[in-house]
This record gives C-alpha cells, structure tokens and sequence, in this order.
C-alpha cells in the first residue's frame, strides 16, 4: 500500500510540473523574454539585389519589343496629339501579350517573395520576348548586324548570369526546390547557347573554340560555387558538371582536329574516372559512358586514316598510333574500375547528390563498367588489325600475338576484364582463320611453321579458355550447365583448331581416326582433371571427327572405305567412341552422382558409334557379306552391353538388329542360295541367344547380390 501511494504522489507531481511548463511556454510564446514587451513578428527577407537587376532587365526587354512592335506599326511618338488615335487603330499582337502577361507573373512573383517562381517567371519572359521579337534584327533598331549580335548577346549573357546565380542562390535551402532550380538551370543553358552559340556561329565563327572555352569555364566556375556554397553534391552541382563535361568536349572538338582528339576525349574518360572514384556521383559515371561511345564510334569511322606519323626516323601509321594509344586509355580505365571504385552502398551515401540515379539502370556496377572499356579497347585494336593487314594470311597470327600480350596484361594488372577482351579477340583471330580457310587461299599453308603456328594459336586459345572459366566463376550462376557451356566455348574454338590442323597435315584414313583420339585424349584429360570444358571441348573434337568420317565415306574421288585396310581404321575409329563413352561412365562413378546431360552425351556417342559403324561397313562390305558384318556389329554391341552392364549397349545391338533384318527382308531372303540363308539364320540365331544372355545376366546378377546379403543379414542374427 505504501509503494502504490507514492507512486499515485509521484503521477500528481509530474502532472503539475507538466501544466507549468506548458503555461511558460504559452506565455513566452505571447510575451518576450522579459515578459515586457510581445516577440516582434518575423520579417521577410529582403529582396536580392541580382533579382531586382534582373526585373529590369525582363522590364526592359519586354519594353524594348512593345516599342519595336509600336515603331513597325507607324507609331509616330513625336506627334503626342495622335498617339492615342493610332495606338487604338493598330491590331493586337496576342505573341507579345504573351509576353506581358509572363512578364506581369513574374513582377507578382517578385512582389510575393518567391524567388524560384520569380526566376522561372523572368527567364521565361526574357527568352520568349527574344524568340518571338529580336532572334532576327528589327528594322526599327539602327546599326549593323553585327553591332546586332553583340548587344544582343551582352544582354543574353547578363540574363544567364542572373538567372545561374539566383538558382545557386535557391539551391542553398534544403529543400526541394533544389531539383526545381537544377531543371531551371538546365532550361537557362540550353537557350544560351542555343541562341548565342548559334549567332557566334554566324556572324563571328572564327571566335567559336573562344566561346565554348569561355561557357566551359563560365560552367566550372558556377558548378565550383553550387559545391561550396550549398549542400554537398548537390543536384545543381551535377548539373552544372555535366553541362561543363558536355561544353568541354564541345571545345575540344572545335580546338582539336584530327587523330588527336581521339586521344583528348579518352583523357577525358580518365578524368571523369577518377572525379566518380573521388566523389562516389553516378551521374559522372554515366558521362564517362557516354563519352567512351562516342570515341569509339569516332575511332572505328577513322581507322581507315592513310596519314602516317613521324617518330624519329620511322613513318608510323597514324590510325595505330592513336588507335594503340586509346586502346591503352581505356584499358588502364578498366584497371582503374575494377581496383579502385565500387558502387556506394544505401548505408555509404550520407549527402543526397549520392542518391540521384543510385541504384538504377544508369547505375552500372564498376566490373560492368571496366568490362566496356576492356571489350571497347580490343574492338577498337582488332577493328585496326583487320583494316591495315586484312589482305595478309598474318593476319590471325597477329590477332592471337595481341591476344597473348592482352592475356599477360590482364594476368600482370589483375584485371579479368582485360583477359575477356583477350578472349574476344582470339574468336575474331580464329574467324580471320577460318574465313582464309574458306577462300583457299594458298599462301596460309605456304607460310612458313604454317601448321606449328595454328597450333599455337590453339593452346593460346585453351590457355585464354581457363583464365576466362576463372572470370566466370565470379558469376552466380557457377557450376551450372548454363556456365559450363559458356566456360568451353574457347576450349571448342581451340579443338576446332586442332582438328583443322590435323585435317590439313594427314591424309586418307588417318585423318578421323587421328581427330577421335584427340576426343578421347581432351575427355580422359578433361574428366581427371575433373575441368568440363576440357570435357566439353573432346566431344566436340569426337562431332568433328564424325564429320569428317561422314564426309569422306561418300567422297567420290576418294572414298575412306576403299582404302587399304579401311577396316582396321573403321575399327579404330569406332573403338575411340568406346573409349570415350567409359572414360565419361568412370568420371561419373568417381563423382558419385551423373548428371542428366552427362548421361545423354553418352547415350549420343554409343549411338553414334553405332550408326557410324553401319554406315562405314555397309560402304565397305559386298551387298551379299553386307549382312554378316551388321551382325557381327550387333555381337559385339551386345557383348559390350553383357561387359560393362549397361544397358546403352543392349538398345544399341536391338537397334543394329532391326536395321539388319530390315536390309535381309528388302534383299528378298528367298532368292538367297541355301548355304548363304543356312548361314545368315545360324548367325542371327547366335546373336539373338547372346543378346538375351545379356539382358539376363544383370537380372540373375542383382537377384544373387540381394540373396547374398539376405544371407549376410540372417547369419549375423544367429550369431546374436
């Protein structure tokens, strides 16, 4: 009881204390902090100089077009007395009324104390006066047109000023009229240079490289004071940036001819790099974007630049100068990217300029962005490769010596960006080689090391395969099938080259029989060292192999079976399908677990096998044996399948034997002499009895195992 009392005393002495204060408040509220006299009310803040200049100036630019238009009109203001007569008989100009009435919303803007409304209100009225009534020289103004432009763009350029520095001026609140005042300031630049650029450009062009130079520094200076003087990173400051980044080039261009700008727009690229590293704004980021797109596209339409380039006593093409140099550029931003920036975090942004465009397509991660300026760099070298050396048989060599020095570079710097762009530019050394292929050109194979220079290319091609599967890794998708087809395709170019290679140095026979063992030598090496592409790479080899079997089994100059020995070779060849398929079957047991494609890659190469085998026999053999040996093919399928226990095998031999029954019944049997039907019967007769075997064995076999552990299982209980 005593504890609840003086906590019901505790509650009363809180509530009192709660209404005193809160009549002290009521009573400072009314009174000042004397308690004598009231708080005087707030004053407004006083009318900014810059915005009374510039109400005269709209004023005076509105009053200059109704004077002009009156003058056109026949206004005769020296004759006061018939003034009012003529001002009623003149039409009404509804576009100068429009100005007026923009102009008369701007002073009400200005009356209530609302800048940014007032800012927005004369800027409008100004140009608007401008567009409609001075673009062109009224013929009531005297002088030339070239006194013309100059006064009228003083009078543009002090209204810029104005309005620029009246939006820095609202950008100091922290509220949001600082994105008002940045899309403000926009508008106010467009229009300048618009109308200014464009009379620059008329009447005085000669000094235009002078004016851009002059509105890029007018525009840093401005971006300068919008950082220092409000909030930081603030959107008037990006904005201001980005009309500085965009008037620079501009200057650029108009100041720098030739195949040096190319090299002063990827120097820019650095900047804009290393100012989004510094300051972590993603609109700067974008810039650097855009302006790599547009030096590449000026890159790729000037490479077939024929000028050459002095350096001590050597005449160097000027398009692999500067191609080199800004491929260097941009390869060194793409290092810069990848171990210097990163994309700010929502916990990492602490001023609001870090949010705009955060977190948004524009906002592309740091890898993304190393890995345009990599895959620009090559295109850019491999676009110059193929321009100054495309009628050379070099030509692919060249490519993939590039590529090996991109590899080293990448491997140096550590820039797996860079590697893939070495990969992307050893596919375009093997399209060179394959499109030379195509035109037969002799001078490939009359090269000197012709075939030990292709072979090269290819372990540079397997050697690029790994570093780019160790890129991929950093994908999420690893180690699923989508990333497995991805991760071989290097390693298949470099097996296509191989087999090339072995096409062009063997001949007859040899040739499948030397590209399948090839397939089983990448598969066996593939899945021990358990790396898929490699795997993926030997059946590829094992298709070409095929390929090639196919397409000299029904040549007609030089048919494979008609080859001394052919057999033998058939044999050979068929046995590398075997080979393959059980080095497959083993990495599967090893692993523990087979994966649906791995199992339908070895039903593919047993089938192959088996339609290879009836093909290649069925050409070799005589129409009255051709029986015999598909049989003989199915025995041995069958004895595979009672070896291995697998049932691919035991498909495989019904398959082989419908396709031979097939054949006996269309070569009408009755016609055949007894011995030969006698024979063909006893045959079939063995292989049926074989072929049941087998597919009794595994059935017999699993029915002993689980007998044996029944028995395993029973004696251990009788020994409890």
């Amino acid at each position: 009881m005593a504890e609840t009392d003086h906590i019901r005393k505790l509650e009363a002495e809180v509530e009192r204390l709660t209404s005193e204060v809160q009549g002290l408040r009521a009573r400072l509220a009314h009174e000042g902090p004397g308690g004598e006299e009231p708080v005087p009310l707030p004053q407004r803040p006083p009318r900014p100089w810059l915005n009374r200049l510039l109400l005269v100036l709209m004023t005076a630019g509105v009053g200059a077009a109704t004077f002009t238009y009156l003058l056109n009109e026949g206004i005769a203001f020296s004759r006061f007395g018939d003034t009012a007569n003529q001002l009623a008989s003149i039409r009404l100009d509804y576009a100068l009324l429009a100005c007026a009435c923009v102009a008369a919303l701007a002073v009400l803007a200005y009356v209530s104390h609302r800048w940014l409304t007032f800012l927005s209100f004369a800027w409008l009225a100004v140009y608007m006066t401008y567009a409609l009534h001075f673009a062109q020289k009224p013929g009531a103004i005297p002088g030339g047109p070239l006194t013309y432009f100059w006064m009228s763009a003083a009078f543009l350029t002090a209204c810029y000023l104005l309005v620029a520095s009246g939006c820095i001026r609202e950008s100091r609140k922290r509220t949001r009229r600082g994105r008002t005042a940045a899309v403000l300031a926009w508008a106010n630049s467009i229009a300048y240079f618009y109308y200014v650029g464009s009379g620059v450009r008329a009447h005085v062009p000669r000094y235009e490289p002078a004016f851009l130079l002059g509105f890029t520094c007018v525009l840093a200076a401005f971006a300068i004071l919008a950082e220092t003087s409000g909030p930081r990173r603030n959107y008037l400051f990006q904005a201001f940036v980005t009309k500085t980044i965009i008037v620079c080039t501009l200057a650029l261009h108009a100041f720098i001819k030739g195949e040096w700008l190319w090299i002063a727009m990827a120097v820019e690229c650095v900047v804009l790099a290393v100012a989004y590293q510094r300051s972590g704004v993603v609109v700067l980021k974008v810039l650097n974007l855009l302006l790599l797109l547009v030096t590449f596209v000026f890159c790729i339409q000037a490479v077939k630049v024929t000028d050459s380039v002095a350096i001590g006593p050597r005449q160097v093409p000027a398009s692999w100068l500067f191609g080199t140099s800004v491929s260097g550029i941009f390869l060194f931003i793409a290092w810069f990217y990848e171990r210097f920036t990163g994309r700010l975090g929502p916990a990492d942004r602490r001023l609001s300029g870090h949010w705009f465009l955060a977190d948004t397509p524009f906002d592309v991660p740091c890898a993304t962005a190393a890995m345009i300026h990599a895959g620009a760099a090559v295109l850019i070298l491999v676009t110059i490769t193929i321009v100054n050396l495309g009628d050379q048989t070099a030509l692919p060599y060249v490519l993939a010596a590039e590529s090996v020095g991109l590899i080293v570079l990448g491997l140096l710097f550590r820039t797996p960006q860079i590697e893939v762009g070495a990969g992307l530019m050893l596919v375009a050394a093997h399209v060179c080689y394959y499109f030379f292929l195509g035109l037969d050109r002799p001078a490939l194979d009359q090269r000197p090391y012709a075939l030990s220079s292709a072979a090269v290319m290819a372990g540079v091609t397997y050697m690029a395969g790994f570093r780019w599967e160790r890129c991929l890794r950093q994908i999420p998708t690893a180690g699923s099938s989508e990333h497995h087809a991805m991760a071989a395709v290097p390693c298949v170019l470099g097996s296509a080259m191989l087999a090339t290679i072995i096409e062009r140095g063997l001949e007859g026979a040899h040739v499948p029989v030397a590209q399948n063992v090839l397939g089983v030598v990448l598969i066996a090496a593939g899945c021990g060292l358990r790396y898929p592409p490699i795997t993926v790479s030997g059946v590829a080899a094992l298709a070409f192999a095929a390929g090639t079997f196919l397409t000299r089994l029904f040549s007609v100059e030089h048919p494979l079976m008609a080859q001394p020995h052919a057999v033998l070779w058939l044999a050979l060849f068929l046995g590398g399908y075997i080979a393959a398929e059980r080095a497959l079957a083993l990495a599967e047991r090893r692993q523990g677990a087979p994966t649906p494609a791995g199992d339908a890659t070895r039903t593919v190469i047993v089938l192959a096998a088996a339609v290879l085998g009836l093909l290649g026999l069925g050409e070799w053999a005589p129409s009255a044996q051709r029986t015999f040996c598909w049989l003989g093919l199915a025995t041995i399928a069958t004895i595979g399948g009672l070896l291995t226990g697998d049932g691919r095998y035991r498909w495989t031999a019904v398959l082989v034997l419908v396709v031979t029954a097939t054949a006996a019944i269309r070569q009408d049997v009755s016609r055949l002499p007894a011995a030969t039907l006698y024979q063909h019967l006893a045959v079939g007769a063995a292989v049926f009895v074989v072929l049941v075997s087998s597919w009794c064995y595994p059935f017999f076999r699993r029915r002993a195992l689980r007998a044996a552990h029944a028995d395993d299982g029973t004696g251990a209980s009788h020994h409890e």
